[in-house]
């Protein structure tokens, strides 16, 4: 396989600038000790890469003289680009990929999705094997048959849909919306050889709902239906080490977090004008990132 093949991809080895690090000190000066070059690349490259990619987001305003509420955005190209950069250098390094699709709904931006997931796929061929997990978290109102099995083709075989308590299911009993209830039986109806997991999260759910809608989608474990446990128990209950993702969001910004925990969120970068991943300066305070 040629790695020109590659959409977006070169055999060329990408360096720091290439990629387009910015490394300064307190007085916005450029560094560039192997000592600082190494501790940027620890705290971009870990060996087990967790990237958050959000397509789509609706962000809340309340502007003077109008009714708008909401403002859409999405990943432009520029930002596409950014990501993919981020990926190529990371893929050189790292020893497991995991990749979270999400934001207001994933689904409404399928071509950034499908750019990125065939960029990962691409490159995960170059570099050779390793453990590669892709979830896509969705409000599940557009994750149709047709939609997953094109998800199936992209290496995404992981779905996470939250339910709320909405008028729709309020008024009718039902413990979904009746849009999302028919996506599922639809779902249910592909054969065998699509293998996918969908586990849908309800707070308001009882064992007698989770029996009920086994029993509507004909017992297919692919499907599950499950309670969700309180922020509080699910912390209490969490034993894993601290891990870190990193979060690209649709207008270029890059955060990092405790994914275990979800505290310790920093925005240490940003997707420029020109496509390149750039990250913050480490002062004192922010080494902690590198070392996590």
């Amino acid at each position: 396989m040629n790695w020109k093949q590659c959409p977006d991809m070169s055999n060329e080895k990408i360096g720091l600038t290439t990629l387009g690090i910015v490394i300064k000190n307190r007085n916005d000066t450029i560094q560039h000790t192997d000592k600082i070059t190494f501790e940027v690349k620890s705290m971009i490259y870990d060996k087990h890469l967790i990237v958050m990619v959000v397509p789509h987001a609706e962000i809340e305003f309340k502007p003077p003289y109008t009714y708008e509420r909401y403002v859409e955005t999405y990943m432009r190209p520029r930002v596409r680009h950014g990501v993919k950069r981020f990926l190529e250098k990371s893929l050189e390094t790292i020893e497991s990929l995991e990749i979270r699709w999400v934001g207001h709904e994933p689904l409404l931006r399928m071509e950034v999705i499908e750019e990125i997931s065939d960029f990962v796929k691409c490159g995960l061929e170059f570099y050779g094997k390793r453990p590669y997990k892709a979830i896509l978290v969705t409000t599940g109102y557009f994750l149709d048959a047709i939609r997953v099995k094109k998800l199936i083709s992209l290496g995404i075989q992981r779905y996470q849909i939250s339910l709320e308590r909405s008028e729709e299911t309020c008024e009718s009993g039902s413990i979904m919306p009746e849009h999302i209830l028919n996506n599922m039986k639809e779902l249910a109806q592909l054969p065998e050889k699509y293998a996918f997991r969908v586990t849908i999260w309800s707070s308001v759910v009882e064992e007698a709902d989770i029996e009920q809608f086994q029993k509507e989608i004909g017992g297919d474990s692919r499907i599950v239906l499950k309670r969700r446990t309180s922020k509080a128990d699910k912390e209490s209950e969490s034993k894993e080490e601290p891990r870190r993702a990193y979060v690209f969001r649709a207008n270029g910004e890059i955060e990092t977090f405790d994914i275990t925990t979800g505290k310790d969120r920093k925005v240490v970068g940003e997707v420029d004008q020109y496509g390149s991943a750039k990250f913050h300066a480490l002062d004192e305070e922010e080494k902690t990132i590198a070392s996590s």
